[in-house]
């Protein structure tokens, strides 16, 4: 017969892979949202947005036509009730980031 000991690791050891199968089973990642890889005809601007941080969000913005990428930010942190103000961040210029070197 089994100690009351090795009992008690099996019951726990069930109680743990169970709650692993409920986490599995239960958890969705969160949804990633963002326009179609191609734009549409006459579009030349593709928007994504990233969660930061808890209440603290970014937004990018390509332009496809001038390969500019701008960022834009809510300021961190802030009040349910308080507007949202967005501050603009940067841009990068992505023509002169992802320039092919010429070798020789």
């Amino acid at each position: 017969m089994l100690s009351k000991q090795s009992i008690i690791v099996a019951l726990v050891g069930l109680n743990l892979l169970l709650l692993t199968a409920v986490l599995m089973v239960g958890y969705t990642p969160p949804a990633a949202l963002a326009q179609e890889a191609t734009p549409s005809a006459g579009s030349d601007i593709i928007v994504m947005a990233a969660q930061v941080e808890i209440g603290n969000d970014v937004t990018y913005v390509l332009d496809t036509r001038n390969q500019l990428l701008h960022a834009f930010r809510t300021p961190f942190p802030h009040m349910d009730n308080d507007p949202v103000f967005v501050t603009y961040v940067g841009s990068r210029d992505l023509s002169r980031d992802f320039k092919k070197e010429v070798r020789r």
